[in-house]
């Protein structure tokens, strides 16, 4: 028998020895037993790796699933069971349950949801698979590099290196975790750039979506923030262009910190100006570009230009809006002024001192000129208050000693065109006592000034004596309520009615008597007219007059000549 195979084909020959027909991948090894099997040798790995050279690169490289098992070759490959009998022996019996941890790259996050072909196809075979016909590539499960360049897509170009997972989790590509070691680059992040999501300043220009991150600029805010101050903090102007680092910290571009010594000269952040917010002369944004100079750019005038437009003549922004009195500048006297100081007896040079007020709404005449500032302009908190002070009447200064008396007007002088309510009135600022109420403003009230009461001095009748209430107001207006009655009431016509004084008197003189005799019980005849009164009417006293009980019979006024023969 052995002699007969000896002369026999090698073809022939291995179809009468051969244990079965190869599988599919090895048919045209059909015959060649010998590339396999060498004479005299058995089965070994290197006959494998000599045709498998990627899996042979591999195992040197200690990379892959082969490299971590143990065993032959044809333990897990078994071969000579037919054309269509499987060359892969799946360990857990089927590609599904093949634990991908063993190879040396676990599936984990969207790796663990895709088909094996996704991954192992001849596109994505980098290593080892130069001269490998494309036909056995498609079977191959080899060829693969665990990084991520291998099957993705390098979004930075090869500006970050290979180590996609410092950033990216394989959760989710999209979801970039917090790269840890910006501290080491040119641009630590601090404040709030650390909240910055990645994408603000390296997602690219473009439809495409790439990340940049190299030669991104950064040496000044301006790289990346919009400034908002338009031709405004020196914007386009190299020599007096401010840093944002001047005014602005990383911690919020609204927390300004502001040296007050960089402010412009022109207005020197001195005093009070150094605590005002710069919103207040600069606007909301900033980008207020024409600033004023002057005090009323920002502050209203509330003396409304009298003083001019120097403020700092007077006023001094460093602890409060105090008044220097030594630069408040003087105003020239009125003649009006001089005529009253010459009349009152007040010193020129005193009006002098004061003249500043007359800038303001309120200039010193007369004895204003002697007040001291404090009287009217009274200190509260250690400053004096120049500011909403009411001196439109003189009741907002002066205590009215009158009680409202001239406020309580009837309506005849209510209608006339000088309301005598008003201080000015009766007074001057000349003096208190001097006052100008005269007759003609008398004719005006309720008792006009007529005869003798023409000449009798006002205190005669709003006297100090009488109650500080009804001083000026008098609800009895008879004579009697001014007037001592020397008839001591005596002087009832006819008997049990009163008759007023104005029946036998005027206010022309009380001395006139007016008195029509026929009205009485004893009308008065022939010589009887030309009577005094006095001589009928005697009274008690010296002076006295007396209308009661006078006698009517002759004979008690005159002598009897006929010695009672009648």
């Amino acid at each position: 028998m052995a002699v007969l195979l000896g002369w026999l084909p090698d073809l022939a020959r291995a179809q009468l020895t051969s244990p079965g027909p190869l599988a599919r991948p090895h048919a045209q090894l059909d015959g060649a037993c010998k590339a396999c099997h060498p004479a005299k040798a058995e089965l070994s790995a290197a006959r494998c790796l000599a045709c498998h050279g990627v899996l042979r690169e591999a195992l040197r490289a200690k990379r892959g699933y082969h490299a971590r098992v143990k065993g032959t070759c044809w333990s897990c490959h078994k071969d000579h069971h037919g054309r269509d009998f499987p060359l892969i022996s799946w360990p857990g019996g089927a590609p599904a349950a093949f634990n991908h941890a063993t190879t040396g790259f676990a599936l984990v996050g969207k790796h663990k949801s895709l088909a094996c072909e996704r991954c192992h196809q001849p596109a994505l075979q980098r290593i080892g698979v130069e001269g490998v016909p494309q036909a056995r590539r498609r079977t191959s499960f080899l060829g693969l590099t665990t990084a991520c360049y291998g099957c993705h897509k390098d979004p930075h170009n090869g500006s970050l290196g290979s180590r996609c997972t410092q950033c990216h989790q394989e959760g989710s590509f999209k979801s970039v975790l917090r790269f840890s070691e910006h501290h080491r680059t040119s641009f630590p992040l601090r404040a709030k750039h650390a909240a910055v999501p990645c994408a603000k300043c390296h997602q690219g220009p473009g439809p495409n979506g790439v990340w940049v991150f190299r030669k991104i600029r950064h040496s000044d805010c301006g790289d990346c923030h919009k400034s908002v101050h338009v031709n405004t903090m020196g914007q386009g102007q190299a020599k007096k262009r401010l840093a944002c680092s001047a005014c602005h910290v990383e911690a919020g571009a609204k927390l300004i910190r502001f040296p007050a010594a960089l402010h412009p000269p022109t207005v020197a952040l001195t005093g009070r100006h150094e605590r005002a917010a710069c919103v207040r002369c600069h606007g909301k944004q900033a980008n207020r570009q024409e600033l004023p100079v002057q005090c009323v750019g920002c502050h209203r005038d509330p003396h409304q230009s009298r003083f001019g437009r120097q403020c700092a003549k007077c006023h001094t922004s460093h602890l409060s809006w105090r008044i220097n009195p030594r630069a408040v500048p003087k105003a020239p006297v009125s003649p009006t002024q001089k005529a009253i100081a010459a009349w009152t007896g007040i010193p020129l040079e005193k009006v002098k001192a004061v003249s500043f007020h007359n800038r303001t709404r309120y200039a010193l005449e007369g004895r204003h000129v002697l007040v001291t500032c404090n009287q009217c302009h009274k200190p509260s908190r250690g400053h004096k208050r120049l500011r909403g002070l009411a001196f439109k009447r003189c009741a907002d200064c002066h205590r009215d000693v009158h009680e409202g008396q001239f406020n309580r007007r009837p309506a005849a002088l209510a209608a006339a065109s000088e309301a005598p309510a008003r201080c000015e009135s009766c007074h001057a600022v000349h003096g208190w006592k001097l006052v100008g109420y005269g007759v003609a403003d008398h004719a005006r009230s309720r008792y006009p000034l007529l005869g003798a009461h023409r000449g009798v001095a006002c205190v005669a009748c709003h006297s100090s004596r009488r109650p500080a209430a009804s001083r000026f107001t008098f609800a009895d207006r008879s004579c009697a309520a001014c007037h001592r009655d020397p008839h001591r009431g005596k002087h009832q016509l006819p008997p049990g009615k009163t008759i007023g004084c104005e029946a036998c008197h005027d206010v022309t003189s009380f001395r006139r008597v007016a008195f029509d005799p026929s009205r009485t019980r004893r009308p008065l005849g022939g010589a009887h007219q030309r009577a005094a009164c006095a001589s009928c009417h005697r009274g008690a006293g010296p002076g006295q007059l007396s209308f009661v009980g006078t006698p009517v019979r002759c004979d008690r006024c005159h002598g009897d000549p006929h010695l009672g023969q009648f």
